[in-house]
């Protein structure tokens, strides 16, 4: 960790109260070709699971996934007093609502996974995602335009292309969305937010500029987040970091 990111973490150890939102894929739990077998790091898990269950501290896990598909995947969640947001914020936009059919769009990437062996289809609650690690560059490369033109064609409210990856979702909502609304729930004196891809550079675009908020890019690429953290190992070094902070500051204001 470097000494700045070093220097904010020990800022925000103190705040009444903390949120810490963290995406899942490729940020505490390694990229890996099929999703589902995309098993957290330990390390990194029992910091999230100490920290929810440390005073004052919100832990919000803010993921693209399906919230069932997420809890199937880390099974430590289940029952842990964590927030999921699930499908980058769309179920907080409209949790009452299934919202329109996304069949089709789960047929168009069928269609494109057989032009393409070895590409998966993800079904999802608000939409359909396409991945392509483990292919070879030009095909996945191929595979992910194919996905972007048919998901404008049949007019997804978004196409998001992430690292290896591209979603259609019939919701316009977004993580900088899903931020905003936790933010608002927690009402938090500090806010660390850490994310790995494209979908999270909306977070880090609302967060920008706002006092006590820290944010982290898992990663390379370019990202509006202040901070980088090379891997998943080096999160759950932060998080820990952060733990054993947090826990000496509460400590101390008890002792």
């Amino acid at each position: 960790m470097d000494a700045g990111l070093a220097r904010e973490i020990a800022a925000i150890a103190t705040a009444d109260p903390l949120l810490v939102a963290i995406d899942y894929d490729g940020t505490i739990a390694p990229l890996v070709p099929d999703p589902q077998q995309a098993i957290p790091n330990p390390h990194a898990m029992n910091a999230v699971l100490a920290l929810a269950t440390t005073p004052d501290t919100e832990v919000a896990i803010v993921t693209g996934r399906d919230a069932d598909d997420l809890r199937a995947v880390a099974v430590e969640l289940r029952g842990a007093p964590i927030r999921v947001v699930a499908s980058h914020g769309a179920d907080l936009a409209a949790p009452e609502s299934s919202g329109p059919s996304t069949d089709h769009l789960v047929e168009l990437l069928a269609g494109i996974s057989d032009r393409f062996p070895g590409a998966r289809v993800e079904t999802k609650a608000h939409g359909a995602a396409l991945h392509t690690r483990g292919l070879p560059s030009e095909h996945g490369d191929a595979a992910l335009a194919a996905a972007v033109e048919a998901g404008r064609s049949a007019g997804a409210e978004r196409v998001i292309r992430g690292s290896q990856v591209v979603e259609l979702s019939m919701s316009s909502a977004t993580k900088g969305d899903a931020l905003l609304h936790l933010m608002n729930l927690v009402r938090p004196a500090a806010t660390l937010f850490i994310g790995d891809d494209t979908t999270d550079e909306d977070a880090f675009g609302v967060l920008t500029g706002r006092p006590g908020v820290v944010t982290v890019r898992v990663g390379d690429g370019p990202t509006r987040a202040q901070h980088r953290a090379p891997d998943v190992d080096a999160v759950a070094v932060l998080l820990d970091t952060l733990l054993q902070l947090r826990r000496a500051a509460l400590a101390g204001s008890t002792g």
